[in-house]
């Protein structure tokens, strides 16, 4: 009697553990850095993504495979050996983040730029939301962003998140995509 009550416990986790694992199913994808090395993203199986490269800049496009609920664009690149601490420091990033912020307040219905942290397995950014003031917006634009800079290992990465809905799952499904990006 007791086995057969483990054994029902042990098929109900396995149950549970298999369908979460379903419902948050994503893809390891892997980008090639110029300067040598990898940069890992986990991307879920419900969004599509493209790449474009930019000089030693590689541009990620992640957006759903079905409609146009938001766009994310990951940036990335290895800074210079003789920079790298500058740039990939605590101070200028939230310097960074804040100063691109700054510029982009005046149109937005956000009076003050709120700017919060986020840390990964392999690195920590900040990010800011905000929210296009204009009354009327074109079908094609979107009227939330978030958008900030984020250090991974020896890459800096810059990300834009535009949205039509500001949900939580989306914001959650960006930071789930850097708080678990690695480089090797």
């Amino acid at each position: 009697m007791i086995k057969r009550i483990f054994l029902l416990v042990g098929i109900l986790v396995l149950f549970i553990g298999s369908a979460s694992v379903v419902r948050s199913a994503e893809m390891l994808e892997k980008f090639k850095v110029k300067g040598g090395g990898k940069l890992w993203l986990r991307i879920p199986d419900t969004c599509k993504f493209s790449t474009e490269k930019d000089g030693g800049i590689v541009h990620v496009e992640i957006s759903p495979k079905e409609g146009n609920d938001f766009n994310l664009m990951i940036s990335y690149f290895k800074p210079p050996t003789d920079v790298t601490g500058l740039l990939l420091s605590e101070e200028f990033i939230k310097g960074n983040t804040i100063s691109g912020g700054k510029r982009l307040l005046p149109d937005s219905v956000e009076k003050e730029l709120r700017v919060f942290r986020i840390d990964g397995t392999k690195g920590f950014g900040f990010f800011y939301f905000l929210t296009d003031a204009k009354e009327e917006l074109p079908p094609d634009e979107n009227r939330y962003l978030c958008q900030g800079e984020m250090v991974v290992d020896k890459i800096l990465l810059t990300v834009t998140l535009f949205t039509h809905r500001p949900e939580k799952e989306l914001l959650d499904m960006t930071f789930h995509i850097l708080k678990t990006a690695k480089y090797d």
